[in-house]
Parts: C-alpha cells; structure tokens; sequence
C-alpha cells in the first residue's frame, strides 16, 4: 500500500461531494468497491451518527472524522466497531483531539495512542498520573518498569509508535520534570513503508506532520531545519523549539527523501 496514495483522500461532506484538484487523481486510485460502498452507505452513517463531519476513502479503508467532544475510549470504539460493520471494509474513526481507533476486520477495535499527548509527558516519569491515562485511553495494558529492560519500552500500532524509558534522564537532559524510577525520554512514530513488521500508525502528528511527506513538504510546512545532516543511511532534519522544550528529528529515506521515522525527544543539555 503506497503511503502518498493513502494520504491523498476524496473529501466526502456532509450533503455534498466536494472534489479537491488533488484528491482528482486519488478518486480514479481507488478501487472501484471502496467508492461505490462509500457512496451506498453514507446516507446510512449519517442517519446512524449525526457527529460524523465527513468521510476520506482510502486505498483499503474509509477514515470517518467524528464532531464528538464527549464520547469515552469505549464509546469510541464501539462506534467503529458499528461503522466497520456497516461498510465492511477497515475504519478509522478520528475524533477532536486526534484520537482515533481503528478496526480492521470488525474482530476489535484498537485504540490509537494521542501523539500531541504523549509528547507533553517526555520528561516525566513512568509514576506520573497523566501516563496511566494516556496509556489506558490507548487500551494499553502494559507499563514501563525500571526492573525489566524489555519493559523501558512501550509500543503501539504495532510497533509504529514507542514510547521509550530511561534511567538516566539527568545526565543527557538536566533534571526531569517529575520524580519516579525511570523518565519518558522520547516518543517516536516510525514509518511501515521502510519497517517491517509493523503499522499503520493510526495516529496524527503534531504540526501538519504525515508520514508520506518528503523533504520539500517538511520545510514548505515547517520552514528550515535548525540543522540538517546525512547519518548512518539516512537524513535528518533536526527542528528545535517548535515544541516547547523538545527537539523533533525526523529521519527520511535518502533514495524517496520520505520520511523513515519522527522523533520527540528533550533538548540535550549542551557540553560547550
């Protein structure tokens, strides 16, 4: 599944079919069952949920945007569930605060974790309430624990988004913001177009970020990288103060110049 194809969507709103000049092309990408089963069913989702703002098909799946301010993680996904049952192909239902669920075969739905959520914890530590709730709003069960390596890391959609501990947050970032064993050092989102194994990322990314962009995107969104470098097989632009407090490298394949993986992490303490 190619990862331009899936970000370029046909906008269908609420009453109408509106054509942007780039989702042209995506509507004669998509296979022939996915529009004809969008267009049957959307009078249906309306009637079924009056939050629903609009619906993006993709290659393999519909992505349904959801007005819904108020709706619990099991609400969520039980609405996705209802949906995926409806048009019978995968779902991902996206709400406000770009939390979203994705059900794949109507077998579950698989909360995504809140990136902008996550990257407001780095710095602090694995005992601090506001990590039980992201995690537990993901539908994550497991916990970082300072007694067990494997355990420093915490992974979901598949791998396509870790969570990474450590004990020696002082050292490399000053003091961290909250006490506990081990400290949240940095939040990335890898790209399964150059992974194996893992994915999709569900998710959304902070600051107009997508995973299918390329280098001249980035920087017509973001404007030019503090630094920039060819490292270990790959190149990075390396963002600071975008985020407060945070430096964002982002990884992009050198022969598609697409981005391999973003990385949150804190600013290193400098050694000048």
């Amino acid at each position: 599944m190619k990862s331009g194809t899936l970000a370029t969507g046909l906008l269908v709103m609420t009453g109408a079919v509106t054509l942007h000049a780039a989702a042209e092309t995506a509507l004669i990408d998509l296979p022939r069952h996915v529009r004809s089963t969008i267009a049957a069913m959307k009078p249906k989702l309306h009637a079924r949920f009056s939050e629903l703002t609009h619906v993006t098909p993709n290659v393999s799946e519909a992505v349904l945007s959801m007005n819904a301010t108020d709706w619990t993680p099991e609400r969520k996904r039980k609405a996705a569930e209802a949906t995926q049952a409806i048009l019978a192909i995968p779902v991902s239902m996206v709400s406000p605060d770009n939390s979203s669920v994705y059900v794949p075969d109507g077998n579950g739905g698989r909360m995504t974790l809140n990136i902008d959520s996550a990257i407001k914890l780095i710095g602090h530590s694995s005992d601090h309430p506001g990590l039980d709730t992201l995690l537990n709003d993901a539908g994550i069960e497991k916990r970082p624990d300072d007694n067990d390596f494997a355990s420093m890391q915490i992974e979901t959609d598949n791998g396509a988004v870790v969570l990474q501990f450590t004990a020696v947050y002082q050292d490399n970032y000053g003091p961290p913001h909250s006490e506990g064993p081990i400290t949240l050092e940095d939040v990335t989102v890898q790209n399964r177009r150059f992974e194996e194994g893992i994915g999709p990322f569900t998710g959304t990314l902070p600051l107009g970020l997508r995973l299918d962009m390329t280098q001249g995107e980035i920087i017509e969104l973001l404007g030019e990288p503090t630094s920039s470098m060819e490292f270990l097989g790959g190149f990075f632009l390396t963002y600071d103060g975008l985020l407060p407090d945070l430096t964002m490298n982002i990884r992009l394949d050198l022969e598609s110049q697409i981005i391999h993986f973003v990385r949150f992490m804190p600013v290193e303490i400098s050694t000048d």
